[in-house]
């Protein structure tokens, strides 16, 4: 039992691992986009703190939880490709 448990927590850690970073990737997007747009969307463009919000998490998880596969690699353009 101990050994399966492991298995399990260590493909738990790995999934939540990757929702995270696609959810810090869509923040720090979110936090490159124009004055305009920040302001249009309710953000004080004057605070540099990076947040993490709802947004970004939900996007995060519609992309992870929609791979085909997490063993295929995926065209991104922020990875140069």
């Amino acid at each position: 039992m101990g050994s399966s448990t492991r298995l399990v927590s260590v493909a738990a850690q790995k999934f939540v691992a990757g929702i995270a970073e696609e959810a810090h990737w869509y923040a720090e997007q979110r936090q490159q986009a124009t004055t305009k747009s920040k302001v249009e969307a309710g953000y004080d463009v004057r605070d540099k703190r990076k947040v993490l919000t709802t947004e970004d998490l939900a996007a995060a998880m519609k992309e992870v939880c929609t791979l085909p596969s997490p063993c295929e690699p995926r065209p991104r353009s922020r990875f140069g490709g």
